[in-house]
């Protein structure tokens, strides 16, 4: 079959599936819903047995109705999403190993929008080290500079061998 040839399968949206399973369940047959909506009879029938919920089988699938499908489709995308931050987060945490006044100062600053236990967690620090820092008499918004401009020369180095 050529690429023109090639039927598309058009894509209906969740409720306007769950709308025409509602027809069948109502006293509609399928071959009339199916022809009154302009879909497949196939489709039709796959829609009604999503909707209708899993059934106990032979083979044990289990079968999710349309709306879960959708919630588990979701769900598995922000799962992914919160995977790559996690991954930055870890490669963040290596760059701070470097400078602990960095960490310190960071969580200083979030302070107003986390728990300080959170984001000493987050960042792999002890609490008591950073309030121990945060009590110190030094200027820590000095310390916190200085060291910056440390790791940054140690990276520039780096970076030119």
């Amino acid at each position: 079959m050529s690429e023109q040839n090639k039927h598309k399968r058009p894509k209906y949206t969740l409720e306007f599936k769950q709308d025409a399973a509602k027809l069948v369940n109502e006293g509609y047959t399928q071959k009339q819903a199916a022809d009154n909506l302009g879909v497949s009879l196939g489709a039709i029938g796959r829609w009604v047995r999503a909707e209708k919920g899993p059934t106990v089988s032979s083979t044990k699938k289990n079968v999710l109705n349309l709306t879960d499908r959708s919630e588990l489709l979701r769900l598995r995308k922000e799962v992914e999403y919160l995977r790559m931050e996690r991954e930055i987060l870890k490669k963040v945490a290596v760059f701070f190993a470097q400078a602990p006044p960095l960490k310190y100062g960071f969580i200083r600053e979030q302070q107003k929008n986390f728990l300080v236990t959170l984001l000493c967690k987050a960042i792999l620090v002890s609490t008591g080290a950073f309030y121990a820092w945060a009590k110190s008499p030094e200027d820590t918004d000095k310390k916190v500079l200085q060291k910056l401009l440390e790791v940054k020369a140690i990276q520039l180095f780096e970076e030119s061998k």
